[in-house]
């Protein structure tokens, strides 16, 4: 499979992964303004660094066997991207070492953004070489938003630290 073969693969990906989210939430309190981020995310420029980034790390992840990620501020969304080997949920949480919100705190600090005052997106593409699968944690920049987790990369601890069990 070629590289705009691949992109399209993911973008469809996550363009239908958006669709159910949107489906799931869209009665929620706050998620009106969760959904501006949404759509933030199928913005050209933001796409195209997702899409890239899912791309330029997906064969260096699946032949070193790590966690790899790349990220990206701009002026209204701190966009984080991580592409783990592996296609199961449970597997691909192991590469975040039951620390998945540490992983993303140290991200938004590399960035020099806050939570609470940045919008923050980060993608998760799993992938065994043969299928692809994302995850999605949207935290908004104001309380006013749904808090969105992919809470399938969430360790027990961290569920229960959140209010998730």
């Amino acid at each position: 499979m070629d590289a705009s073969e691949s992109a399209r693969q993911v973008e469809d990906i996550i363009r239908r992964h958006l669709d159910r989210l949107v489906s799931q939430y869209k009665n929620q309190p706050g998620f009106a303004f969760t959904e501006t981020i949404t759509k933030r995310l199928l913005k050209v420029d933001a796409l195209t660094f997702t899409l890239k980034a899912m791309i330029d790390e997906q064969q260096e992840a699946l032949q070193k066997e790590r966690h790899l990620s790349q990220s990206r501020k701009f002026s209204d969304l701190c966009l984080i991207i991580s592409v783990v080997p592996a296609l199961g949920a449970i597997e691909a949480r192991t590469y975040f070492q039951g620390n998945y919100l540490g992983f993303l705190e140290n991200q938004v600090r590399s960035l020099g953004a806050f939570f609470g005052q940045d919008n923050i997106a980060h993608w998760v593409l799993c992938s065994d070489g043969n299928a692809l699968g994302v995850h999605l944690t949207i935290i908004p920049g104001t309380q006013n938003g749904l808090f969105v987790f992919a809470q399938d990369m969430l360790s027990d601890k961290e569920k229960a630290g959140i209010g998730l069990v």
